[in-house]
């Protein structure tokens, strides 16, 4: 499992005990804290005698910097992403190794999700497609793979060139791309993970920002380019962009005729 974190002392303690509580025998946990300002750095310190947790410190790099150190760090076979809001099932690295296991052309493993919305002040369940043609035409709308759910071949993210480096922003659904390019992707159904999202999680702030729509928008391009999707899907990428500029009763209509539009085209 490998973790990023700057300033996240409200959450950081939590998350670790869920990571150590995972029912496989066979794990390591590397942290790379990216230069955080509060008391993260002191609870790290809490853990620096644990055999399964290696730590690491640098200085403010960005979080593509710390996710690829922490890859390169990492020894084993497998990459679990985590968050350092949220928290993992016990038996999560047990079913996504399995998985991975017995699905060798799969890159990238992700999962459904249990929503905390702090926000709304309520719990729900988020599920994505599984297979990997609904996940690829899915990557020309939305980001159909929960970043901290996914689990990773080494390999399969050294080959795609691991995190840009030069992205602030929306780095999950890049490099995702650029699995798919020579692997299958896929997720899981079960909820393997349960995510905060709040006002100032990085979540929430991704779908409230009018510039990371324009980056997003400019991934979905990528995504039917790179995947070679049909051409109208480019349409759909276009639609998103606008969506999130259009009046809540006119959003109200659009999402009606999107899932029309979507049931019959899978059948």
């Amino acid at each position: 499992m490998v973790i990023t974190t700057y300033n996240e002392e409200a959450f950081i303690r939590e998350a670790l005990e869920s990571m150590l509580k995972q029912t496989l025998s066979d794990f390591e946990i590397v942290i790379v804290d990216d230069g955080s300002e509060d008391s993260t750095k002191e609870i790290l310190a809490e853990y620096e005698d644990s055999e399964r947790i290696r730590i690491f410190y640098s200085k403010h790099i960005g979080r593509s910097g710390a996710l690829n150190t922490a890859i390169d760090e990492a020894r084993g076979e497998y990459i679990a992403v985590v968050d350092p809001d949220d928290l993992s099932e016990e038996n999560r690295l047990e079913v996504q190794a399995a998985y991975l296991d017995d699905h060798p052309d799969v890159g990238i493993v992700g999962s459904a999700y249990v929503a905390k919305n702090e926000i709304r002040s309520e719990s729900y369940i988020r599920e994505y497609p599984t297979d990997d043609a609904a996940i690829r035409r899915a990557m020309a709308k939305y980001i159909p793979i929960p970043h901290s759910s996914i689990m990773a071949r080494r390999k399969a993210l050294i080959q795609a060139g691991l995190y840009d480096g030069t992205r602030r922003a929306i780095v999950d659904l890049d490099l995702m791309i650029r699995v798919a390019v020579d692997w299958k992707v896929a997720n899981l159904p079960e909820p393997l993970i349960t995510r905060s999202i709040r006002k100032e999680s990085s979540f929430h702030s991704m779908f409230s920002s009018t510039s990371r729509h324009f980056k997003l928008f400019g991934l979905h391009l990528k995504a039917v380019r790179l995947l070679e999707l049909p051409r109208h899907y480019y349409l759909y990428a276009l639609g998103h962009l606008l969506y999130h500029f259009f009046p809540k009763s006119v959003k109200k209509q659009v999402r009606r005729l999107f899932a029309d539009f979507t049931e019959s085209e899978t059948r």
